[in-house]
C-alpha cells in the first residue's frame, strides 16, 4: 500500500551534513514528521549560493519548483508558529528574492516576516500572489490546475 509510505527529504548544512529529515506524505496527517527535533532550517541551503532565489512554503513545492528548474528554498519550519528566522539574513545579502507561499493568513503572516528582514539586504523583494481563490492554494495545488508557474512569477521563459 503505497499510500503509507512517506517521502523523506534530507535537511543538510551548508556543509553538506545531514542534520535532520522530513518525511512527507499529502495522503496523512499530519502530512510531514521530523525523523529527529530540532531547529527550523532554510532546505535545499545550497539554493542560497545562487542570485535568484524564489521562497516557498513546505519541502514538497520546493521540490516541485526545483524539477522546473526554478531556484526555490523554504522553511523546513512551515509558515506557523516559526517564521522567518533572522540567522538566515546573511544568505540572502545582494540576492534577488520571491516569495510564493499558500494563499492563507500564515503564508501571508510569513511573507510579512521575509519582507521585514530581507527587504535591507536584498537587492530586490517581490511577493507573488495566486490568483484569487475561494480556498488555500500552493504551489503544488497551482500546477496541478494548470497554472503556468513561469508566467506567475514573471519569467519570460523557462529557466
Amino acid at each position: 500500500d503505497t499510500s503509507s509510505e512517506r517521502y523523506v527529504f534530507p535537511i543538510r548544512s551548508i556543509t553538506g551534513k545531514c542534520v535532520n529529515a522530513r518525511l512527507h506524505n499529502s495522503n496523512k496527517t499530519p502530512k510531514s514528521l521530523y525523523y529527529q527535533s530540532g531547529e527550523a532550517r532554510l532546505f535545499p541551503i545550497t539554493s542560497t549560493m545562487k542570485s535568484q532565489i524564489v521562497i516557498c512554503e513546505g519541502e514538497w513545492d520546493c521540490m516541485v519548483l526545483h524539477s522546473l528548474g526554478i531556484n526555490a528554498i523554504t522553511s523546513t519550519g512551515g509558515a506557523g508558529t516559526n517564521k522567518w528566522s533572522p540567522a538566515w539574513n546573511d544568505y540572502f545579502q545582494g540576492k534577488f528574492v520571491k516569495t510564493i507561499l499558500d494563499n492563507d493568513i500564515a503564508g501571508e503572516e510569513m511573507e510579512n516576516s521575509i519582507n521585514d528582514n530581507l527587504h535591507n539586504l536584498v537587492k530586490s523583494i517581490e511577493i507573488i500572489k495566486f490568483p484569487k481563490s475561494d480556498k488555500k492554494v500552493d504551489v503544488t495545488e497551482y500546477l496541478q490546475k494548470g497554472g503556468d508557474m513561469f508566467s506567475l512569477l514573471g519569467y519570460t521563459k523557462r529557466r
